[in-house]
């Protein structure tokens, strides 16, 4: 006997939602603002150039444009600026 579709999308859905409960998820900068070019500042998430995947968190993403789509609000302070 084969289970029904609606059991078969109830059963994904339950197991999407519990992912989140046990992997760590996280996205965009917020916490990880960092100076200069530091390729360890990073998360996965929207990057400026509309990309979805790894993007920094750093002021030199502001150059390259792989910073996270959220690097302007939640830092700032770092964008780069002409000294």
């Amino acid at each position: 006997m084969g289970y029904s579709a609606e059991f078969r999308v109830s059963v994904l859905l339950v197991l999407v939602s519990s992912v989140g409960n046990v992997l760590p998820v996280s996205g965009g900068c917020s916490g990880k603002c960092c100076r200069g070019r530091d390729l360890s500042c990073e998360s996965t998430d929207w990057r400026m150039d509309r990309v979805y995947g790894t993007c920094f968190c750093d002021k030199g993403c502001d150059e390259t444009r792989d910073c996270c789509f959220d690097y302007f609000t939640e830092c700032p302070g770092e964008s780069s600026e002409e000294s």
